[in-house]
């Protein structure tokens, strides 16, 4: 057997810190040290499959340097890893049939993972190009653990890890660089993004929004523990559902950005819990905002949101706009403005006013807003799970120790199951039934049948406190929840709501550039190109080109529907507006002006 130091350095994303310092940023990853690997097999790219088919369950191939090409993966319980010292690159293709195994420390990586794949984890692997998971069940356990997706950009990538399927899990890993989004939901399958870092990621001039989180259809997520930050300038968007969304649990995340106003924006949620989080609060942020917003609002092509959650969260403000609501909007810390059960404050966090770490941003035990959330705990983000440790003294030696007592047993909470029925349901549409909400002993288990007015028949049991239900039916419904708590407490709460007839879809709104050319331009003179009244489906994307007149040259390209420009000669100027609106649709508006001495 050949025993391989390697897996230390390929340990990675555990814990990752930025450090800013002379106006660089470093970005170190750390975890414990691994023990060494062992490799039972080694392989090259030319001995790699038959390798793989000699392989027995548990057993590790070491792959040397070189391409590996496109695994098209195993049902073997075995784990690929590099070799020490080695370089090897690998894309993967992975469906049904494929299970069980472990990739471990490769480069190059890019890919799709299908349905019917399961049990298979990437860990401390470098991706260069987009993964795609699509397709996969609730409970088919593939994990991501401890990778980077860093530097990728381009229109034709324009995201780096799509999640369009189920059982999936992202954790630990680096979002780096590049326009490409971080992470793009496509799925009402749950799927976890737990305690990554999205740093620098910023519109790249392709064409491509630049989001670090964007639902793209996508709900039921739970987004835990992120570090979302930027430290160089440029137009991102951080964590945006612009096309309705809902069920999601959006908590423990710290958003400090210097660009987006908003930190989280979610358009037509449905039944959202967004707690515990921290948006910082920044001046000079576009649209000359401050930054550290939450924002609930619609399309007025959309439905407005409703029973969205937001409460025991550090934030600059929120924009509660065009009808969506929040059911619950409670023990947040605003800057200025607080609502009824809000309150105004500037927190004091443990790491400074410019922390370089996930947990820098915890309170210090005198800040305001310290114990001041729902549960007893700080509002804004709890590391672990956990409120502000007290320190221990200095302990004086006794001749006899004094027994510990036993603690006394935690105080009983009734159970009570709270939920309120959709409203405006329709059919074919999912709506959120969240009983989130309910009290007791933690953990709350929740159990919802669909019966009968009686409840002599019941039609449906699902499980989950937080659920999207599409009804093919119109007619009352009967929704009953029946919640048991951690020490056996259980209660009930039977609701009806109608399902009425479901609505045709809008009509598409085409994409309209339209601008006006400045006047009286000199050179050497800021002028203003404007195309922030170009219409289309939801936002606009806007990019200028600066051209010869018959558009065969191309001199210059900038992004941004809002630009300020100086030119260094005076001619006639040619400058072409390309505007591409949310669902795709684009146009052009091509004018010319004069520049003059």
């Amino acid at each position: 057997m050949i025993r391989s130091f390697g897996a230390m350095a390929r340990a990675i994303a555990t814990l990752t810190a930025v450090l800013i310092a002379m106006g660089a940023v470093v970005v170190l990853t750390k975890s414990p040290a691994l023990a060494a690997v062992t490799c039972h097999r080694t392989a090259t790219p030319s001995t790699f499959a038959s390798q793989v088919s000699a392989a027995t369950a548990g057993q590790t191939i070491c792959l040397a340097s070189g391409n590996y090409g496109t695994w098209q993966g195993t049902n073997k319980a075995i784990t690929i890893a590099k070799a020490d010292g080695a370089t090897p690159t690998m894309k993967i293709s992975f469906s049904a049939g494929d299970s069980g195994f472990t990739i471990d420390g490769l480069g190059g990586m890019g890919g799709q993972v299908s349905s019917g794949a399961n049990n298979i984890t990437i860990r401390n692997s470098a991706f260069n190009s987009e993964i795609s998971v699509s397709g996969t069940a609730s409970g088919s356990n593939i994990v991501f653990d401890g990778n980077s997706h860093n530097n990728i950009s381009g229109s034709a990538t324009a995201n780096r890890f799509l999640a369009a399927g189920g059982g999936l899990t992202i954790r630990n890993s680096l979002f780096q660089g590049g326009g490409s989004d971080g992470v793009r939901l496509a799925t009402s399958a749950p799927v976890n993004v737990i305690a990554n870092t999205f740093l620098n990621i910023i519109s790249d001039g392709s064409g491509n929004h630049t989001d670090m989180i964007q639902w793209y259809g996508g709900s039921n997520a739970v987004i835990r523990g992120n570090l979302f930050k930027q430290t160089i300038n440029g137009e991102t968007q951080i964590m945006g559902a612009y096309d309705g969304t809902g069920g999601n649990l959006i908590e423990d995340n710290v958003v400090d950005v210097t660009s987006r106003p908003w930190a989280i924006e979610l358009y037509s949620d449905d039944g959202s819990v967004v707690r515990h989080n921290t948006l910082v609060y920044r001046s000079g942020c576009a649209y000359s905002m401050t930054c550290g917003h939450i924002a609930l609002d619609r399309k007025t092509s959309d439905d407005a949101g409703r029973n969205t959650q937001v409460y025991d969260n550090i934030a600059t403000g929120f924009s509660i706009s065009n009808g969506s609501t929040a059911s619950r909007r409670d023990h947040n810390m605003v800057r200025s403005g607080a609502a009824t059960g809000d309150f105004v404050g500037t927190p004091t966090f443990q790491g400074g006013a410019a922390p370089t770490t996930h947990a820098g941003y915890r309170l210090t035990t005198t800040s305001v807003g310290a114990r001041r959330a729902s549960d007893g705990l700080d509002v804004g983000i709890r590391v672990s799970g956990a409120p502000n440790p007290t320190p221990t003294p200095t302990a004086t030696p006794t001749a006899t120790p004094t027994p510990t007592p036993t603690p006394p047993p935690p105080t009983d909470i009734a159970a009570d199951a709270l939920w309120t029925p959709p409203s405006g349901a329709k059919v074919g549409t999912a709506v959120a039934l969240n009983g989130s909400g309910s009290k007791g002993n933690a953990p709350i288990a929740c159990t919802w049948t669909f019966e009968d007015q009686a409840g002599t028949t019941v039609f449906e049991t699902l499980t989950g406190c937080t659920l999207q239900k599409a009804f093919q039916n119109i007619g009352t419904k009967y929704v009953k929840l029946a919640i048991r708590d951690s020490d056996g407490d259980t209660d009930t709460s039977k609701q009806s709501f109608a399902v009425a007839a479901a609505t045709a879809p809008p009509a598409d709104k085409p994409a309209d550039a339209v601008w006006t050319p400045p006047s009286g331009a000199r050179v050497g003179v800021t002028v203003t190109l404007d195309g922030t009244r170009s219409t289309g489906d939801g936002r606009m994307s806007c990019t200028w080109s600066f051209e010869n007149q018959n558009g065969s040259t191309v001199y210059e390209t900038l992004t941004g529907c809002t630009l300020r420009k100086a030119f260094t000669s005076a001619n006639v100027k040619y400058v072409k507006l390309t505007v591409r609106d949310n669902d795709g649709d684009t146009d052009t508006s091509k004018q010319s002006f004069a520049v003059t001495a």
